[in-house]
């Protein structure tokens, strides 16, 4: 019988399905603490009510963060849990509980993760963000918890219908009935060795590896992709400008990496429009988002002038990117799009493309979610900065360990698409479809 410690902040509905689940004996579990952060908190009188030791730590009884964190983790371990889970508890674990019971500690949350999480996506606000974003369907997730809010390896999924009629608590109610479900049953498989806990990730995350390195091994002929023929494309985008721009003169129709990079070299006589529509080509944007981005041209060619000059970094400039980008107007470019300027027009090329494939290797190869994506395997809009910043890392201390350059491990992970996808491209389709 598997010992638990629940956190709550509220009412605790999702603690008492646990509950009942114990008695039912349909989860080979017993509850043997319940920790709040909020000593009024309904669940404490419920726990209570079951015989259940309760405990209030808080900022009130330990005003220092690193004694509120020592104090949760001994409280835990007194009483000998297992297993950890958070059962709508509004603070972040802190390091020493998360090292004392690593791959240990699960939370539930009202969404199918990475969408609609993070800070400030808890109860109705989750429900809100779905209905305004017009899905037609949400769910549940249970996932293990890091540091981050909403951060962890995803244990399990269940999707929720989203109807046209719903208000944010007619759909609160539904998702919370699957809450009540998927929790228990999350535990029950983990108990049972049917859900294999990180332990077996890092086998294979190295299975993973071990693919990556076989296509790396591979020429990967960095200059067979040129993208779309630049000056078709620009002759299609270009006359449905609401507002005019110069004409361009660009000295090839098509461009290879390097001769990308030449081309947006502080020395070269290249303009910044030359460079985004020559670099826009290339990722082989879709005419409509062309049509949105030089539209609005003026509000991004400051960050590449910037960038061609090397006034800011690649951080700074995926930060000025991204405050357009969140902007309600429709900018016609996202991540993947800005930083593929960020890569071509930086000096360093240190801040690589971060796109769908790129990031989801990555992701693949930590096993962590270190870019968000959206259901449809889009890089989301959550990422910050310092999303950029570990990816970018990633690749840096993935090609000091294989003695190769970050841009050639950023081409094998970008590898090739279309009908006849190089093997990495196929591999990562495989994987994530599961």
């Amino acid at each position: 019988m598997k010992r638990l410690g629940i956190l709550v902040s509220g009412r605790g509905s999702n603690m008492l399905a646990l509950i009942r689940a114990s008695a039912a004996q349909s989860l080979p579990a017993e509850v043997r603490i319940v920790i709040s952060n909020n000593r009024n908190a309904a669940a404490l009188a419920s726990a209570r009510a079951h015989n259940i030791a309760v405990a209030h730590l808080s900022a009130r009884t330990h005003p220092q963060p690193e004694a509120l964190d020592r104090a949760m983790r001994d409280t835990l371990l007194t009483h000998r849990v297992d297993f950890v889970l958070l059962a709508g508890f509004m603070k972040k674990i802190g390091p020493a509980t998360l090292a004392a019971f690593k791959r240990r500690i699960l939370n539930i949350h009202p969404s199918l993760l990475p969408e609609f999480g993070g800070r400030g996506m808890y109860g109705a606000h989750v429900h809100e963000a779905v209905l305004a974003a017009g899905k037609t369907e949400t769910g549940v997730t249970v996932h293990l918890v890091e540091g981050g809010y909403d951060e962890g390896a995803i244990l399990a999924q269940r999707k929720v219908p989203v109807l046209k009629t719903d208000t944010a608590a007619t759909l609160a109610a539904r998702v919370l009935r699957v809450e009540h479900e998927i929790y228990a049953d999350t535990l029950r498989k983990i108990i049972e060795g049917r859900i294999i806990l990180p332990e077996g990730v890092k086998n294979m995350q190295k299975a993973h590896y071990d693919i990556f390195v076989q296509q790396l091994a591979k020429p990967t002929a960095e200059e067979q992709w040129v993208g779309l023929n630049i000056k078709k494309w620009w002759s299609r985008v270009e006359p449905k400008l609401e507002h005019q721009c110069p004409k361009i003169n660009l000295l090839n129709d098509k461009m290879t990496r390097t001769q990308l990079k030449e081309l947006c070299h502080a020395d070269s006589e290249a303009s910044d429009l030359e460079c985004a529509v020559a670099v826009m080509a290339w990722g082989g944007q879709r005419k409509k988002n062309g049509i949105m981005l030089f539209d609005r041209f003026a509000e991004i060619k400051p960050i590449i002038g910037d960038m061609r000059s090397g006034n800011i970094t690649h951080l700074e400039a995926y930060e000025r990117f991204n405050s357009i980008w969140r902007q309600p107007k429709k900018l016609g470019m996202g991540a993947a799009y800005f930083t593929k300027l960020i890569f071509f027009c930086e000096p360093s090329h240190k801040g690589y493309i971060m796109d769908q494939w790129t990031s989801k290797s990555v992701n693949l190869l930590t096993g962590k979610d270190v870019v968000y994506l959206t259901a449809a395997g889009h890089v989301n809009k959550k990422n910050t900065v310092k999303n950029y910043q570990r990816f970018c890392k990633y690749i840096e201390k993935l090609a000091s360990r294989l003695d190769t350059s970050g841009e050639n491990i950023e081409i094998a992970m970008f590898s090739k698409g279309g009908r006849k996808k190089w093997p990495w491209r196929k591999y990562v389709v495989k994987q994530t479809k599961k």
